[in-house]
């Protein structure tokens, strides 16, 4: 076998792995495999990968890949989630906070700086102290486009423990919000429900659909109508948004 195969025979052996490292550098090897034109002939008949895929095939093996990766925690997929096709549409009229820019330094050198306060950040994996989007004040507005038009069933919003904060205490995280299902960004939406996040629950939490229809959207609105305290900000570290995606 040639090397190719050999990447692409650790990719598939990867995508079994229940680590999301494995998962993504899998679907990474893959891609790259087909770009190189790289034979998928040896992968066993009915495993994931069989002989004679072509390239929009594996190219949605990929996306769903990505898309189930990051479904650990809650055992259903996000639709919102970026590496799978997931973008921020808008932010109305929110205002992002003001923060300091992050910094890599090697021995104490710094060699690299950017900003960790954009709106992206709440359909990306990971979750660190500060690793959220900032907005002012404690309403705020985002839309979400889907990686396809979905019919949702439930939300999940994230933030970090307070065992996590710097302060232990978690007042900037949302408190009341509420959700809507739009086809266009203009328009008013439909309702598919109002929630409260609690901060001494746990950080993951989920919250069913409950103004239910049968419509599948492109589109998710996000609106915070509050948060736990904090007059300055409010952190939004993970909206997940899971489904029925229609095909």
């Amino acid at each position: 076998q040639s090397g190719g195969d050999n990447i692409a025979i650790m990719g598939v052996s990867s995508a079994t792995d229940s680590s999301e490292e494995g998962k993504v550098s899998a679907t990474v090897n893959i891609s790259q495999n087909l770009n190189n034109g790289s034979n998928f002939s040896f992968v066993p008949s009915g495993s994931a990968f069989s002989a004679g895929l072509n390239e929009s095939a594996v190219i949605q093996i990929v996306k769903d890949a990505l898309m189930k990766y990051d479904a650990d925690k809650t055992g259903m997929v996000d639709h919102a989630l970026e590496t799978a096709g997931g973008n921020i549409i808008s932010t109305r009229c929110t205002e992002s906070y003001q923060v300091h820019q992050a910094e890599v330094s090697i021995l104490g050198f710094p060699v690299y700086r950017y900003s960790t306060n954009t709106p992206r950040t709440i359909i990306q994996p990971g979750r660190m102290p500060g690793q959220c989007w900032a907005f002012k004040g404690s309403q705020g507005y985002i839309v979400i486009q889907l990686a396809g038009s979905v019919r949702p069933t439930g939300f999940s919003l994230e933030h970090i423990p307070k065992s996590l904060s710097p302060t232990g205490e978690i007042d900037s995280a949302p408190r009341e919000f509420e959700v809507w299902g739009l086809q266009q960004e203009s328009d008013e939406g439909v309702y598919l429900g109002s929630y409260e996040y609690n901060q001494n629950g746990d950080p993951l939490q989920y919250f069913p659909v409950t103004e239910e229809n049968a419509q599948y959207f492109p589109m998710i609105e996000v609106k915070i109508n509050s948060n736990h305290g904090n007059l300055q900000y409010t952190c939004i570290y993970r909206f997940r948004v899971h489904g029925l995606r229609y095909v």
